[in-house]
């Protein structure tokens, strides 16, 4: 590995990858929320939740695929 372009992606594939249960997590927490404010059930924390993790697993795919198709930067000589 070189010294920052094997960093860098070691990074970027961090941020990505902890996304996920950050975009759940806030989904889940809006719909909690809204079903306090509106009085209702869970069925909003459920729907937001998911629809959160859809988040998070879209963002995920496309930065990892974006961070496959960089350049490798420790090729041989």
């Amino acid at each position: 590995m070189s010294e920052t372009g094997g960093w860098k992606r070691a990074w970027r594939a961090t941020a990505y990858v902890s996304g996920l249960p950050i975009s759940t997590i806030a989904g889940g927490l809006l719909g909690a929320a809204l079903d306090h404010v509106l009085g209702g059930g869970w069925v909003a924390t459920a729907i937001f939740g998911f629809l959160g993790f859809a988040a998070g697993v879209f963002q995920l795919f496309r930065g990892l695929q974006k961070l496959s198709d960089a350049p490798p930067f420790d090729h041989p000589p």
